[in-house]
């Protein structure tokens, strides 16, 4: 992978990664205020909780996507290595 594109993977990956933080703190920040019975406040975050299992999914597939993106590709020497093959210069 191109070093510009890796770059825009890692910024891809890290505001994933905000906007998954950003739903923890909803979510605990609603969670305190059900607990607390403060039930005309906790209305505010409907609207997020209607979405919350899809956004949170669609996160997750591009957090995924991007981790695959950034592991390094095997090349041919691995693959000779696995399936027994000696190297050039290698005991046998």
């Amino acid at each position: 992978m191109p070093a510009s594109d890796r770059a825009e993977t890692v910024g891809a990956l890290i505001a994933a990664c905000a906007d998954l933080s950003t739903f923890s703190r909803n979510l605990s920040h609603l969670v305190s205020l059900l607990r607390q019975g403060a039930l005309r406040p906790a209305e505010e975050y409907w609207p997020m909780l209607t979405t919350l299992s899809i956004d949170v999914r669609e996160h997750l597939d591009h957090l995924t996507r991007a981790l695959v993106d950034l592991q390094p590709r095997r090349g041919r020497g691995m693959q000779q290595r696995r399936s027994g093959a000696t190297q050039p210069g290698a005991r046998s």
